[in-house]
This record gives C-alpha cells, structure tokens and sequence, in this order.
C-alpha cells in the first residue's frame, strides 16, 4: 500500500512539472506571436518582455510592450505600453472570430518626434494603411505560415489608461525640444462589432486615432502649432476626423460640469458657442 502511494504521489509530482512546461511553453509561445505579430503589422521591432496565460480562464497578462521607432529616429521605443490585459472568451476560441469580453492597457508613453524625414508615427499609420487593401498588403514574413494580420477580433471595448505623450523636436536645443501631455482615460467601443470582426491593423489602427485624437484635444495649448498641425492634419486626411470633432469632445464635458454645477442646462450650448467662436476667429 505504501508503495503505491509513492507511486501516486510521484506521478501526480511528474504531472505537475509536466503542466507547469507546457504553460511555460505556452507563454513563450504567446510572446512570439506578439513580437512577430506586432513586427509584420507595425513594421518596425516588437518587443514583449513576458506574458502569462490563463488557459482555463481565457486571460491573458501582457508585461512591458515596446514598439521601436522607425529608422531615422532615436532609440527610444515609439510605444511602450506596462501592463495590458485581454479576456477572451474560451467558447469562441474555436470560431473565425475571437470574442474578447475585457481589453485593458495602462502605463502607456507615446513618444513622438519631429526630424528632418517628418513625424515618427507616418511610417507607422502609412503601413496600417497598406493593410486595407489586398493589392498594397505587405507579405508576410517568409518563415510565417500563417497571416498574422488576418486573426479577427471582436472587442466589447477598449480600456487606455495612464497614457503619456512625449512630443521631441531632435536638432532642437534641449529644453526648448521636448513637451509632456497627460491624457485621461480613453475609451474605444464596439470594436469589430459584427459578423466579421476587425483585424489586428483595423485594432491598432483605432488605438492610435483615440490617442492622437486625445493629444490634440489636451494638448492644443502647450504642443507647438506646427506638431498640432501635423496631428489634425493626420486625423483629417488619415482618420477623417477634424480639429473641430475633437474639439467638441471637451467642450461637452465642460459643459456638462457647468450644467451640474451652475443648474443651468444651456450653460453646455453657451460654452460650446463661445469658444466655438473663438475658434472660428482663430482660423480666420
């Protein structure tokens, strides 16, 4: 009897270690697909220092994230993103379509720069754009059997938390080059919401509009004009978004903390008319 239960025990010991290597692998697994993922679609170097798998529960624990900037630039990461966390559901594993019920990142620093070869992000956004049409999609990698961009994701929405943005004018002199903006708490819903769902570059490709879209609104007093220009110039031209829908965004919060506080449910519409007009004067 003892001696089967040193059996038992050295077999339930054996089993263990055997689950613990495979949710090893299966991390390792994980941070590969990310990094060669992330490469092929951005088109620059990713980097993901470590990430843990929930295999029963469907979540996934991504640690440091860094995107490298393009050639050109400095050394320091483009993105660098602390901490994401994704929920997927299990029963949709199997499907053409990934339902993710909860996607988080935080401690994210977007650093721009402005050189003589323009801002860093345009190489980025240019090689989303390739992704929209099949005549100009980049080949994947040679060694790559499968498309890393076309996985397709439903996502209920997009929680992007402590969000820095780094703006850098290289060539400039130091302390006049580089300005810091805050963003709050950025939301993006009903992701790839439909039958079909959205594709890595279509996901990332959101991301980055929210964030830009974001500094332009917060950061249109302390960001130099020609860096704002370039940013509305981008949300026009990439996203069809202009300066004035990002604008209204935080004249409507304003105006909605008026309301509360003064009582007054026209104090949101004389917010928006006044400093309406002051933006029209401004393009005049």
């Amino acid at each position: 009897m003892k001696v089967l239960i040193r059996i038992t025990v050295v077999f339930g010991l054996i089993a263990l270690l055997l689950v613990g290597v495979a949710f090893t692998l299966l991390d390792a697994a994980v941070i590969e697909a990310v990094e060669r993922g992330g490469t092929y679609v951005l088109g620059t170097p990713t980097n993901l220092e470590e990430a843990d798998v929930g295999i029963f529960s469907g979540e996934f624990e991504l640690g440091t994230l860094a995107i490298a900037n393009p050639p050109g630039f400095s050394d320091t990461p483009l993105v660098s993103v602390g901490h994401t966390r994704l929920v997927v559901d299990l029963a949709s594993v199997r499907s053409d379509v990934f339902d993710v019920r909860e996607f988080l990142s935080e401690g994210i620093t977007l650093a721009l720069e402005r050189s003589s070869k323009g801002m860093n992000y345009e190489p980025l956004l240019e090689r989303l754009k390739r992704f929209e049409s099949d005549a100009t999609k980049p080949p994947p990698p040679d060694d790559d059997k499968s498309d890393p961009a076309s996985q397709r994701f439903r996502i209920e929405r997009i929680v992007i938390r402590d969000v820095t943005v780094s703006v850098e004018l290289l060539g400039v002199a130091q302390g006049l080059a580089k300005t810091r903006v805050q963003l709050p708490e950025l939301i993006v819903t009903e992701l790839g919401n439909h039958e079909n769902g959205a594709t890595i570059p279509q996901i990332a490709s959101a991301i980055f509009e929210a964030v830009l879209k974001a500094t332009v609104e917060v950061g249109g007093t302390t960001l130099s004009g020609d860096v704002l220009g370039n940013l509305r110039g981008t949300l026009e031209e990439r996203f069809d978004t202009t300066v004035e829908d990002a604008t209204n965004k935080v004249l409507d919060k304003a105006g909605k903390v008026l309301d509360e506080r003064v009582g007054d449910d026209g104090a949101r519409e004389l917010l928006k008319k006044k400093l309406g007009g002051l933006l029209d004067k401004k393009k005049d």
